[in-house]
């Protein structure tokens, strides 16, 4: 049971300013976590600008970025995180090996050299450890734009990984 109650899409009709409001308000069956937020619509609004552009809008890899999301899930033990994007991960292409081993990358033969480098600097960030070299390797693999793609990504769940912990969400 969550640790706060969940308001209905008919309370946030009208007071989500996100632009993807409409999209968000149809969605069935409406998120956990979306009702849970929408206990404050303007930050309800804030999360889903900032969580649906990441999602929608970069250039880099979504299943890339998919994989990031499934290994911080695992890492901070985020089951919310996990279920949500299992099936996100799939519909982006990320075969069921490297979603199965994401927990354990390091031991698996099935990553790219690319996959390697973010998932390296995934895990640094998870434990506070990121360098210069960590960050300059992602640059030297996928370029500013997309180093900035998967830093923000990577930011970004580790803060829904401890919202959803914290506010003890689980799955729809």
């Amino acid at each position: 049971m969550s640790r706060l109650d969940r308001v209905g899409v008919d309370q946030l009709v009208g007071r989500l300013t996100s632009k993807y409001s409409d999209r968000v308000l149809a969605m069935e069956p409406f998120p956990v976590l979306y009702g849970t937020l929408g206990n404050s619509a303007p930050m309800l609004s804030a999360w889903l600008d900032f969580a649906w552009t990441l999602r929608y809008e970069p250039i880099s890899d979504r299943g890339l970025r998919e994989l990031l999301i499934l290994l911080i899930g695992s890492r901070r033990s985020a089951p919310y995180c996990i279920n949500a994007h299992l099936r996100m991960a799939a519909e982006e292409g990320v075969g069921q090996e490297k979603i199965d081993s994401v927990a354990t990358w390091r031991a698996a033969a099935c990553y790219t050299s690319t996959e390697r480098v973010c998932l390296e600097l995934a895990d640094a960030m998870l434990d506070g450890t990121a360098t210069d070299d960590h960050v300059g390797a992602i640059i030297d693999e996928l370029g500013r734009e997309q180093a900035i793609e998967v830093v923000l990504t990577v930011g970004f769940y580790m803060m829904v990984a401890a919202v959803t912990t914290t506010l003890d969400l689980h799955p729809e």
